[in-house]
């Protein structure tokens, strides 16, 4: 039973009317046959995965008419006229098998070709949202730590400025960094069409920054004496084997470290005029 035989369904109504009953009698109640069938072909593709598709066919509906009686039970002229027949008609029916075949692969053709387009419009979309985010932040830099944060809290003429300089600081962190951060889950830039209050998303952004001020591989950059490049540096006991960086080739370096139980990120962005 369906819904749509229920009360208040499609067919519901229909069902006392004598002539659609005449109409649905034949109507199979059961998805059997067709699972048998897609069984039996599985097996056959299995065991004979090189036999065409057209054999296949043809054993499947052989196995399931069983003409077998029928056919032996013919005489033997009508017999070979049946052959002779079936034989003659064989071309065309594997120039018909061939022609579907191939408005199949045009369909999944088409298909793949719209589902290629897809992909490179999502890539593209989510390279667009990287590069407009990294060019605010470029112009507004990246904000590292609780001092740099309070000072350009404090350059803000205004709240709804803070609030838009907070959000596009978390969206650096989250998108093009994608810094992972346990209580950043859920948490959104409004709640029931109302912008959040500057100050939550004041309180959030620290969470990122001391999370990756916090990593135990956290890395500063500093300049050599002739200005030309720089060495990353790194604040723990570990021996950095990391090689310098051209400035001519980098405009900054971000590295991602796994810490457990949760990832944290070491963040390095070192940018010249």
């Amino acid at each position: 039973m369906t819904k749509h035989s229920l009360l208040g369904g499609e067919y519901f109504e229909k069902q006392a009317n004598t002539t659609f009953r005449q109409e649905t009698q034949t109507v199979p109640k059961h998805n059997k046959l067709p699972e048998r069938i897609f069984g039996y072909l599985g097996f056959q593709m299995e065991k004979r995965p090189n036999s065409s598709d057209l054999t296949n066919e043809a054993q499947v509906m052989y196995l399931l008419n069983r003409p077998s009686e029928f056919v032996n039970s013919l005489p033997k002229e009508q017999l070979d006229k049946l052959i002779f027949n079936t034989r003659r008609d064989e071309r065309k029916l594997r120039d018909k098998q061939q022609n579907r075949m191939g408005h199949i692969h045009e369909l999944l053709v088409k298909w793949q070709e719209g589902k290629k387009k897809t992909i490179e419009a999502s890539r593209a979309r989510v390279l667009k949202r990287k590069e407009d985010i990294t060019c605010i932040i470029i112009d507004t830099e990246l904000w590292q730590n609780e001092e740099q944060l309070q000072q350009k809290m404090d350059a803000c003429e205004s709240n709804n400025e803070r609030y838009l300089a907070c959000k596009n600081q978390i969206k650096f962190r989250r998108v093009v960094l994608q810094q992972f951060l346990e209580d950043d889950k859920g948490f959104t830039f409004s709640e029931k069409g109302k912008p959040n209050p500057w100050t939550m998303m004041l309180d959030h952004l620290k969470k990122f920054i001391n999370a990756a001020l916090a990593s135990p591989t956290s890395q500063s950059c500093a300049k050599t004496a002739d200005n030309e490049s720089f060495k990353c540096c790194s604040t723990s006991n570990r021996e950095d084997r990391r090689p310098h960086l051209c400035r001519n080739n980098w405009k900054g370096h971000i590295q991602r470290q796994s810490h457990q139980p949760s990832t944290r990120l070491s963040i390095m962005v070192q940018h010249y005029l």
